[in-house]
């Protein structure tokens, strides 16, 4: 090919293809490419018709304009399918060069080279500074170049090679805008719980920065802030002019701050939350946060942008088991001022909680349900710790190369709750007491009311949890959200679908309907981090 027609084709992950949220990193990846003068495009597959569908209609669409260059992102999950997606890809056409990154190739890189996949780098860290350097080197011949490219791990003769590590960054604040007509909006922009996670808001989720210095010891973020050191801000211009033309172009209701910690930089959240409101966008929307980070000011001034939610990583109520978790700073006081601080401004709060901690004792989960009742979360999110690379928790476990990837795969295919809950107990263990997941799981879903378990209890204590959960149903921000959207009957569908989903549950007991569940089939997450999610 031409100097001019060399061009990269990303794809997205199998393991995505029922994910509800946008693949903003290959996006970014693709509009810095060609930024950089270098022909990008993605192919986003989605189908509710099994990853051996995805499969084939990645080759089709491949077929249809072979590129020079595939890129595939890797969490763990993804390790096999990136191996047989490789392999069948140079066997189809030998002379395509193949690039992976993401999460598990920063953290094991070797791992894409122990037999020949068919794989010739990997990218490590975030990827828009080392990658658009090989595809450089690539279309130009440059050969002697590319061990010169920091963060790139190969195969020459000399066997594996991994160049120096660099923290260098592309500037966000530079970033071009994206090129959404790569994407069916019809998927993204719908009704959808795991926006504002807990109500059906039409809309998206966005960035506003990259990076998070927390190093929480059960977090992938940690395994990258030990690469990049650093976090990275959109402007506040292109954040609003972002929600601006996803009003105007695709009638959204909201938006979900997808950032580790958005408030981080309170100078930074206050002037986007000041630009939403002077330009009157009436958009509502959540985001996630620290406890720690939250004051009056900064929860008035979003309250007032329209944030409804605030997702938090409580973890536990167990202060010894947050030192162990490397979360020293998470003080339940400030906890508690942190829920009431959002109460007191009509923001509804999202706490996430952590079973299967490092050294976890009987005590540590019996504090992390009182404390869940004491702050009275509208809605609890229960996890149960999976070992993905990262954070530092899961170095014991992949050290040696003790763990099996085929077990994170399965993750992502039809695995029933109980299956999941087993593999995790019998596999991942990090608890020192005795208790069966499954049996914890029975005792979150009798205590707390879950969307994925919904059943009606007749205490005052459990009523309250429950009231909590669906007060956005009669909230005022709500019907003003429906009654201004040009989206109704997608609303009206959700809420048949749901009601029709209900109604058969109410007739069966809570045993009964508690083993029927653990039956069931996982639906795919919009998380695909560390846990196993119960919410």
């Amino acid at each position: 090919m031409t100097t001019r027609d060399f061009k990269i084709t990303l794809i997205t992950s199998i393991s995505d293809i029922q994910r509800s949220y946008m693949p903003w990193n290959l996006m970014t990846l693709v509009s810095v490419c060609r930024q950089e003068g270098i022909n990008a495009d993605l192919i986003d597959v989605k189908t509710d018709q099994g990853p051996d569908h995805a499969y084939k209609t990645i080759f089709e669409k491949l077929a249809e304009d072979v590129p020079d260059v595939v890129g595939l992102p890797c969490s763990t999950v993804d390790v096999t399918d990136v191996r047989r997606i490789a392999t069948d890809l140079k066997r189809c056409y030998p002379d395509i060069k193949i690039v992976v990154g993401g999460i598990h190739a920063t953290m094991y890189p070797d791992d894409f080279f122990e037999e020949d996949y068919g794989i010739d780098y990997v990218v490590t860290g975030y990827g828009e500074i080392p990658l658009t350097r090989l595809l450089k080197a690539l279309r130009s011949g440059d050969d002697p170049a590319i061990p010169k490219i920091p963060n790139l791990t190969f195969k020459d003769a000399s066997g594996v090679v991994t160049t120096e590590t660099a923290n260098e960054q592309y500037d966000l604040a530079l970033l071009p805008k994206m090129d959404f007509g790569m994407l069916d909006m019809n998927y993204y922009i719908r009704p959808m719980e795991d926006l504002v996670r807990g109500v059906p808001i039409t809309g998206m989720t966005i960035y506003t920065t990259r990076g998070c210095p927390f190093k929480c010891s059960f977090c992938v973020s940690g395994g990258l802030w030990e690469i990049v050191k650093s976090v990275q801000y959109k402007t506040v211009d292109y954040v609003v002019d972002e929600l601006e033309y996803f009003k105007k172009t695709f009638h959204i209701d909201g938006f979900y701050i997808y950032d580790d910690v958005f408030i981080l930089n309170k100078k930074f959240a206050m002037a986007v939350c000041d630009e939403i409101i002077r330009r009157k966008l009436n958009l509502v929307w959540g985001c996630q946060s620290t406890v720690h980070v939250v004051d009056e000011e900064i929860a008035e001034k979003m309250a007032e942008a329209g944030c409804v939610q605030m997702d938090f990583g409580v973890e536990s109520g167990s202060q010894s088991q947050l030192e162990r978790m490397n979360k020293s700073w998470a003080k339940q006081d400030k906890t508690v001022e942190a829920f009431k601080i959002c109460r007191k401004n009509g923001i509804r709060t999202l706490a996430n909680w952590m079973f299967n901690g490092p050294q976890e004792t009987e005590a540590d989960v019996n504090a992390t349900f009182e404390f869940a009742k004491r702050i009275s979360a509208n809605t609890n999110v229960f996890s149960f710790y999976i070992p993905y690379p990262g954070g530092g928790d899961a170095e014991p476990f992949w050290k040696d190369k003790k763990v099996d990837v085929a077990l994170f795969e399965n993750f992502s295919r039809g695995m029933s709750w109980k299956q999941h809950l087993e593999t995790v107990d019998n596999n991942f263990r990090q608890s020192q007491h005795n208790m069966k997941f499954v049996d914890m799981y029975k005792r979150i879903v009798r205590e707390f009311p879950v969307r994925s378990n919904f059943h009606l209890k007749f205490s005052l204590s459990w009523l309250k949890h429950f009231n909590d959960l669906i007060s956005w149903v009669y909230s005022p921000w709500f019907w003003g959200v429906l009654l201004r959207s040009k989206h109704k009957p997608a609303y009206i569908k959700w809420f048949v679908k749901r009601i029709k989903g209900l109604l058969p549950q109410m007739k069966v007991s809570f045993e009964d309907k508690m083993d029927l569940h653990l039956s069931e089939t996982l639906k795919p997450t919009n998380t695909p981090g560390q846990t196993v999610r119960i919410e």
